[in-house]
């Protein structure tokens, strides 16, 4: 299609009406300006929050620009982790308010090797449940990166709710 065009970082295609890359934050425009210092060029955009950053506000982590507030995300392809822990049980409650507020996670198992990855079926026909296997124990719940701000206020709201401890 005549529209399309490919990010020469990740090579996600994309439209000509794009003005940066989600999956890795690299800005087609060089005029852009940085969202906290308006006299300094934007190196990237957050995938987080899209807002565009000079490198003293931001920076590539992995090949996936992160400003500052933002860089603590583990992130994978076009994914941020917003969830962690050992008890399946807990993960499982998470994951499931997400999905019953449109959120599409996927969860990541660590439990022996880095490398492997295995797929498993999942009883929500809308969501693709992989489980990666690397190591940590830990269950991680993963969203898209345009779903991280509104998972972490479903999160966090559900946190604050008495007797939902």
């Amino acid at each position: 299609m005549e529209n399309e065009l490919q990010c020469s970082a990740c090579e996600l295609e994309l439209t000509n009406e794009d003005e940066f890359c989600p999956r890795c934050g690299s800005l087609f425009d060089e005029n852009v300006r940085c969202f906290t210092h308006p006299a300094a060029d934007a190196e990237g955009v957050c995938v987080i929050c899209h807002y565009a950053f000079c490198n003293e506000c931001g920076g590539f982590v992995n090949e996936t620009f992160l400003c500052n507030e933002h860089e603590h995300y583990e992130v994978l392809q076009s994914l941020a982790v917003v969830a962690a822990s050992k008890e399946a049980y807990i993960i499982e409650s998470l994951r499931n308010t997400l999905v019953i507020n449109g959120l599409h996670p996927f969860l990541f198992s660590g439990l022996n090797s880095p490398s492997v990855y295995l797929a498993t079926n999942n009883y929500n026909p809308q969501n693709a449940l992989d489980i990666a296997v690397y190591g940590s124990g830990e269950i991680k719940i993963l969203v898209p990166f345009g779903e991280v701000l509104e998972a972490e206020n479903i999160l966090n709201s559900q946190e604050e709710t008495p007797g939902t401890d």
